[in-house]
Protein backbone atom coordinates (compact mmCIF):
# COMPACT_ATOMS: atom_id res chain seq x y z
CA UNK A 1 0.00 0.00 0.00
CA UNK A 2 1.34 3.53 -1.24
CA UNK A 3 1.21 6.09 1.62
CA UNK A 4 1.02 9.64 -0.03
CA UNK A 5 4.13 11.93 1.64
CA UNK A 6 3.37 14.91 3.12
CA UNK A 7 5.25 18.46 1.39
CA UNK A 8 7.00 20.10 3.69
CA UNK A 9 7.50 24.21 3.47
CA UNK A 10 10.06 26.45 5.22
CA UNK A 11 8.49 29.99 6.31
CA UNK A 12 9.98 32.50 4.09
CA UNK A 13 10.17 34.99 6.94
CA UNK A 14 11.81 32.43 10.14
CA UNK A 15 12.84 29.70 8.04
CA UNK A 16 10.74 26.96 10.11
CA UNK A 17 9.73 23.87 8.69
CA UNK A 18 5.41 23.46 8.18
CA UNK A 19 3.22 20.79 6.04
CA UNK A 20 1.96 22.99 2.62
CA UNK A 21 -1.59 22.41 4.13
CA UNK A 22 -0.17 24.66 7.33
CA UNK A 23 2.50 26.98 5.47
CA UNK A 24 0.04 29.57 4.30
CA UNK A 25 -1.66 30.34 7.67
CA UNK A 26 1.67 30.59 9.96
CA UNK A 27 3.43 32.52 7.02
CA UNK A 28 0.46 34.82 7.21
CA UNK A 29 0.94 35.60 10.74
CA UNK A 30 4.13 34.91 11.08
CA UNK A 31 6.26 36.96 13.79
CA UNK A 32 8.84 37.61 11.50
CA UNK A 33 6.39 38.76 8.87
CA UNK A 34 6.06 42.78 8.14
CA UNK A 35 2.67 42.44 7.62
CA UNK A 36 1.50 40.54 10.35
CA UNK A 37 0.09 43.39 11.89
CA UNK A 38 -2.30 44.41 9.14
CA UNK A 39 -3.01 40.83 9.01
CA UNK A 40 -4.10 40.69 12.04
CA UNK A 41 -6.19 43.98 11.57
CA UNK A 42 -7.60 42.70 8.49
CA UNK A 43 -8.77 39.28 10.31
CA UNK A 44 -10.46 41.53 13.00
CA UNK A 45 -12.25 43.47 11.13
CA UNK A 46 -13.40 40.24 9.16
CA UNK A 47 -14.36 38.38 12.69
CA UNK A 48 -16.28 41.66 13.92
CA UNK A 49 -19.27 41.55 11.01
CA UNK A 50 -19.48 37.60 12.41
CA UNK A 51 -22.65 37.40 15.00
CA UNK A 52 -24.64 34.85 16.25
CA UNK A 53 -27.46 35.83 13.95
CA UNK A 54 -25.41 35.45 10.88
CA UNK A 55 -24.30 32.24 11.88
CA UNK A 56 -27.49 31.09 12.31
CA UNK A 57 -28.95 33.01 9.08
CA UNK A 58 -25.66 30.96 7.04
CA UNK A 59 -26.55 27.27 8.83
CA UNK A 60 -30.60 27.76 7.80
CA UNK A 61 -29.26 28.93 4.37
CA UNK A 62 -27.01 26.11 3.92
CA UNK A 63 -29.67 23.14 5.26
CA UNK A 64 -32.34 24.79 2.74
CA UNK A 65 -29.83 24.23 -0.12
CA UNK A 66 -29.02 20.53 0.63
CA UNK A 67 -33.24 19.88 1.31
CA UNK A 68 -33.59 21.62 -1.80
CA UNK A 69 -31.20 19.28 -3.67
CA UNK A 70 -28.53 22.17 -4.53
CA UNK A 71 -25.48 20.64 -3.17
CA UNK A 72 -24.34 17.15 -4.83
CA UNK A 73 -21.14 14.85 -3.55
CA UNK A 74 -19.28 16.43 -6.19
CA UNK A 75 -19.83 20.03 -4.28
CA UNK A 76 -19.42 19.52 -0.74
CA UNK A 77 -18.94 16.35 1.32
CA UNK A 78 -20.35 16.07 4.60
CA UNK A 79 -19.01 13.90 7.12
CA UNK A 80 -21.82 11.68 8.19
CA UNK A 81 -24.12 12.24 5.64
CA UNK A 82 -24.61 9.18 3.49
CA UNK A 83 -22.95 9.18 0.26
CA UNK A 84 -20.40 11.84 1.39
CA UNK A 85 -17.77 9.98 2.75
CA UNK A 86 -14.15 9.39 1.84
CA UNK A 87 -13.49 5.93 -0.59
CA UNK A 88 -12.06 3.38 0.42
CA UNK A 89 -8.41 3.81 -0.85
CA UNK A 90 -8.54 7.02 0.34
CA UNK A 91 -9.60 6.01 3.72
CA UNK A 92 -6.74 3.09 3.81
CA UNK A 93 -4.03 6.09 2.99
CA UNK A 94 -5.55 7.74 5.51
CA UNK A 95 -5.15 5.07 8.25
CA UNK A 96 -1.90 4.50 7.37
CA UNK A 97 -0.81 8.45 7.27
CA UNK A 98 -2.33 8.19 10.71
CA UNK A 99 -0.44 4.64 12.16
CA UNK A 100 2.74 6.19 10.71
CA UNK A 101 2.62 10.10 12.81
CA UNK A 102 1.07 7.74 15.91
CA UNK A 103 4.10 5.84 16.14
CA UNK A 104 6.95 8.72 14.79
CA UNK A 105 4.57 10.94 17.89
CA UNK A 106 3.84 8.19 20.53
CA UNK A 107 3.17 11.17 23.40
CA UNK A 108 0.80 13.24 21.18
CA UNK A 109 -1.90 10.24 21.16
CA UNK A 110 -4.93 11.53 22.21
CA UNK A 111 -4.95 8.51 25.07
CA UNK A 112 -2.00 10.64 26.41
CA UNK A 113 -3.67 13.96 27.34
CA UNK A 114 -3.76 14.76 30.52
CA UNK A 115 -7.16 15.71 30.92
CA UNK A 116 -8.59 12.38 29.08
CA UNK A 117 -8.96 9.52 31.87
CA UNK A 118 -9.03 12.37 34.68
CA UNK A 119 -11.43 11.41 37.42
CA UNK A 120 -11.67 11.62 41.42
CA UNK A 121 -11.27 8.24 42.25
CA UNK A 122 -8.10 7.54 40.13
CA UNK A 123 -6.63 10.62 41.55
CA UNK A 124 -7.47 9.73 44.93
CA UNK A 125 -5.71 6.37 44.41
CA UNK A 126 -2.46 7.98 42.86
CA UNK A 127 -2.10 10.60 45.52
CA UNK A 128 -2.06 7.43 47.78
CA UNK A 129 -0.29 5.68 46.40
CA UNK A 130 2.67 8.74 46.14
CA UNK A 131 2.21 9.41 49.47
CA UNK A 132 3.26 5.99 50.64
CA UNK A 133 6.35 5.97 48.22
CA UNK A 134 5.21 2.97 46.16
CA UNK A 135 6.41 3.48 42.72
CA UNK A 136 3.82 2.74 40.04
CA UNK A 137 3.02 4.02 35.97
CA UNK A 138 0.58 6.19 35.91
CA UNK A 139 -0.91 6.08 32.60
CA UNK A 140 -0.31 2.46 31.03
CA UNK A 141 0.05 2.37 27.27
CA UNK A 142 -0.58 -1.61 26.80
CA UNK A 143 1.04 -2.47 23.08
CA UNK A 144 3.22 0.05 22.22
CA UNK A 145 3.46 -1.23 19.01
CA UNK A 146 -0.50 -0.68 18.25
CA UNK A 147 -1.36 2.50 16.33
CA UNK A 148 -5.58 1.96 16.74
CA UNK A 149 -7.72 4.76 15.19
CA UNK A 150 -10.75 5.43 16.80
Amino acid sequence: MEVQMIKISNCKFCGEAFSSRKIGGHTKYCDYNPAKDLNLQKLSQARSFITEESRKKLKESIKKAWENGNYTDSVVSRKGKPGHSHTESTRKKLSEARKIWLSSNPDKHPWKRSSKFYSEPCQKLKDALQLRNIEFQEEFTPLEDRFFLH
